[in-house]
């Protein structure tokens, strides 16, 4: 139910068209107890997202190891968001080579999100519809989510709930999180989830005059999960095309412009008779 971040249409296929951008971006990825690191390219253009994510090795919480993958997973994703108030989105995501166990996988997203008020943002994402991979069919998983923002957008507040489609309400995994942002636009985030897994991000932008209004925008992820051999280390920047009024300017110095009049002139013109 809140975007944060370029790949926020990764969650849900419905943030490809709700923040009005022609965006770039690129991550970096990394386990803090392993070499190989993953790498993410996303493009997004007029709703429609393509996201390219290499993924070299993947932890498995179930056997407590590093899994090599070896597998380049793709994303494409395409949202509507009416009236900036209801928006709904789907996406396709499939895997090209890899190790078994990562290759042959497919798999359909879709989101929804309703904006009653500026103060309120309610979210449902279901992963994994009629998911495959070379070992079988993988199961779907639903998120709920809430979030409200009691100060405008200077801080929010969210709740998400998930739970897999064979699985009871009772069985919900939750999570909570909180963003407050800062002077220049500058946000920072932090995340909690039942079993104490922490996570925490700072966003940073820049704004630039061009002919093209843009930002580009540094951000960090770091997690303390209760497995530490789970926590990770993330950054990227992301480039848009479009304006961001509140974030950090840059002026060039000595930019003034000098008129000279060739005669005196009064403020207010004096009517001719």
């Amino acid at each position: 139910s809140y975007e944060s971040g370029p790949f926020s249409m990764m969650l849900n296929p419905v943030f490809s068209d709700t923040s009005g951008k022609t965006s770039f971006a690129y991550r970096y990825f990394t386990y803090n107890k392993n070499d190989r690191a993953n790498h993410f390219l996303g493009f997004n253009l007029l709703g429609l997202s393509f996201i390219y994510g290499r993924y070299n090795d993947i932890y498995d919480f179930e056997s407590d190891d590093y899994l090599k993958a070896d597998a380049g997973l793709f994303h494409i994703n395409k949202g509507f968001f009416l009236a900036n108030t209801f928006g709904f989105g789907g996406g396709y995501t499939f895997t090209k080579g890899g190790e078994p166990g990562f290759s042959d996988y497919k798999a359909f997203n879709a989101g929804f999100l309703l904006r009653p008020s500026q103060y309120l943002s309610l979210g449902f994402a279901m992963h994994d519809i009629n998911g495959k991979y070379d070992y079988g069919n993988i199961r779907r998983r639903d998120t709920y989510s809430i979030s409200i923002r009691p100060y405008f957008q200077n801080i929010t507040l969210s709740a998400d709930a998930s739970k897999y489609s064979n699985e009871n309400f009772s069985d919900l995994d939750y999570s909570f999180s909180g963003s407050i942002k800062m002077a220049n636009d500058i946000e920072l985030t932090g995340k909690i989830d039942t079993d104490k897994n922490m996570e925490f991000a700072l966003s940073i932008p820049l704004f630039f005059r061009t002919k093209y209004p843009s930002s580009m925008v540094f951000d960090g992820y770091a997690s303390s999960f209760q497995n530490s051999r789970a926590s990770y280390s993330s950054g990227g920047l992301s480039y848009s095309i479009a304006r961001n009024t509140r974030a950090k300017e840059f002026h060039h110095t000595h930019n003034l412009l000098y008129i000279k009049f060739d005669r005196p002139y009064n403020e207010v013109e004096r009517p001719a008779f």
